[in-house]
């Protein structure tokens, strides 16, 4: 498993705290920014983007699935109430996998009896694959989706494995 260097880990965190410091201001004015961190997951092998706060409305989930691709759309349908995954989005390629995406509203009987809009990324290479999917409630999903649909395809985007 390659490691990041703690240089560089400093270098990125020195980085954050000024970007933070320096956009407050304009998250008070504008409400369609949202602060992203990289975060390092060395239980589950990944290096990744996540949003510091989207809302008590909308959740970015992570995860690595050992299994194949098949398998991992099985599991994520045994999960909610859709039969099938929706028609694909298309692919999005990523800092390092190929993402295949997906939308869809639906219901997940874990979170309660109401829809939720669920933007799903899945990809795989040859040790594992690799779930990415951003929940928010529809209307919320309606009135901010160029924001909820950029923090989804940045967070595709920075989510590789560690080597």
């Amino acid at each position: 498993m390659r490691k990041i260097h703690p240089g560089l880990l400093v270098l990125i965190s020195t980085c954050l705290v000024l970007v933070a410091c320096s956009s407050t201001p304009f998250q008070d004015q504008d409400p369609g920014w949202v602060l992203m961190r990289y975060a390092t997951n060395e239980e589950k092998g990944i290096f990744t983007l996540e949003p510091v706060d989207i809302g008590e409305e909308a959740e970015i989930v992570q995860d690595v699935f050992p299994g194949t691709m098949d398998e991992m759309r099985t599991e994520i349908l045994k999960s909610i109430t859709s039969q099938e995954l929706p028609e694909s989005g298309g692919t999005y390629q990523g800092s390092t996998l190929t993402w295949e995406w997906y939308q869809e509203e639906t219901q997940i009987p874990d979170l309660g009896p109401f829809d939720v809009t669920l933007l799903v990324g899945l990809a795989e290479d040859e040790t594992a694959s690799y779930f990415v999917a951003l929940v928010t409630l529809p209307e919320l999903f309606e009135q901010e989706s160029e924001k909820l649909s950029s923090v989804f395809f940045h967070t595709l985007y920075a989510f590789s494995p560690l080597d």
